[in-house]
């Protein structure tokens, strides 16, 4: 068996993106032995790294981008088909268990990750 697995769909220009990160910055450091936070970047690539060495380089978050800009295919595989910020969370055998469309809060992403424990 895994961990539980956040998948965020998000992009360094989109506001409640970045205004959600602190929250998954903060479980990935509360539940490291029991949670993985992937955080797949939608857009530039070079826009996204500069962002993330800025602003995220000493980060427990696994931050994921597709050279070839096509990280919408994952997010529609994800189920994802509206806008971002788009989370899904994966329980231990990897099976989704919540979607959240818009910006998640901290509290939110808590209950969501203990109905997967």
């Amino acid at each position: 068996m895994g961990k539980i697995t956040v998948i965020n769909f998000w992009a360094y220009w989109c506001p409640p993106c970045v205004g959600e990160l602190p929250h998954f910055e903060r479980v990935a450091t509360e539940y490291t032995d029991e949670v993985d936070i992937v955080a797949v970047h939608c857009d530039d690539v070079t826009e996204a790294q500069a962002f993330i060495a800025e602003n995220y380089a000493e980060s427990s978050i696994i931050f994921a981008m597709d050279k070839d800009r096509d990280a919408f295919a994952y997010y529609s595989a994800c189920g994802g088909s509206g806008s971002i910020p788009y989370t899904v969370v994966l329980d231990k055998n990897g099976i989704i268990r919540q979607k959240f469309v818009g910006a998640i809060t901290y509290d939110k992403l808590v209950a969501a990750i203990e109905e997967c424990r």
